[in-house]
């Protein structure tokens, strides 16, 4: 079987044609007036590359050119400079732009022979609880990562992926600090959202910290699909086993 090979050019190609204009074009007031220092355009290719690199804004900063924007004379931007401009941005501006790219996508995947004869039963997908980064100051919405220095401050969104061997798809964002709704409401709108696209669903991937009766009962009672849990023994399920194998005098999950 021939595997699909993507190169770092063919994203930059991609990512210069299909995204890149949908976070440069039609800038938010905000960003435009009080980040002019910073185009856009280096702002986002530098997020380019720490995404696909895992590494910081700094080194982001060091293995991109920026002759097309800058010349000799002038010093690039800071990481700061660029943190902030990122930061400028709305964060519903941000996942309402990237739906569209998304969605627009999708339609054309969907339409091609791999994706027909690899996802004839549907798509599995997963729910997410992603902690972002916030450096702006402390608000009703702000959650801590670890500690709770300014550098740990987050906010948090839910998140929906396709799961792929080897890498994720985000296909939907919801801002959970912002929202009244229940984990559950906002799982089905999401659903309902790719659902109008042209998906279907063969699996849904639980973490642990989603299996509560009331996001069980709606998924159960809209999507008649498998719900599944990753098997993962943590500390509070091997000492519930230990217990079971205590108490009953055989391992849990014989009968």
């Amino acid at each position: 079987m021939v595997r699909n090979k993507f190169s770092v050019e063919k994203i930059e190609e991609f990512y210069n044609s299909q995204i890149l204009p949908n976070f440069t074009n039609n800038l938010p007031k905000q960003v435009d007036e009080y980040h002019r220092a910073v185009p856009m355009e280096i702002a986002m290719s530098t997020l380019l590359v720490t995404s696909l690199t895992g590494s910081s804004i700094q080194f982001g900063i060091e293995e991109l050119s920026f002759r097309h924007w800058y010349d000799n004379e002038r010093a690039l931007p800071s990481a700061h400079f660029i943190r902030q401009t990122l930061n400028a941005w709305p964060h519903r501006t941000i996942i309402s732009r990237y739906r569209k790219v998304i969605i627009e996508q999708i339609k054309r995947l969907k339409c091609s022979t791999f994706f027909k004869n690899s996802h004839k039963e549907g798509v599995t997908i997963a729910f997410d609880i992603t902690e972002v980064g916030y450096f702006g100051p402390r608000d009703q919405y702000t959650v801590f990562s670890k500690g709770r220095t300014v550098s740990s401050r987050c906010h948090a969104y839910l998140s929906m992926q396709i799961v792929c061997p080897g890498f994720r798809l985000i296909l939907d964002v919801e801002p959970v600090f912002e929202s009244n709704k229940p984990i559950s409401k906002l799982m089905l709108k999401m659903l309902k959202r790719m659902r109008k696209v042209g998906l279907k669903f063969k699996h849904i991937y639980l973490d642990r910290g989603f299996y509560q009766i009331d996001v069980l009962a709606e998924l159960r009672k809209h999507y008649k699909h498998e719900v599944l849990m990753p098997a993962i023994r943590t500390s509070r399920v091997k000492k519930a086993i230990a217990d079971w194998h205590e108490i009953n005098g055989f391992k849990a999950g014989m009968v």
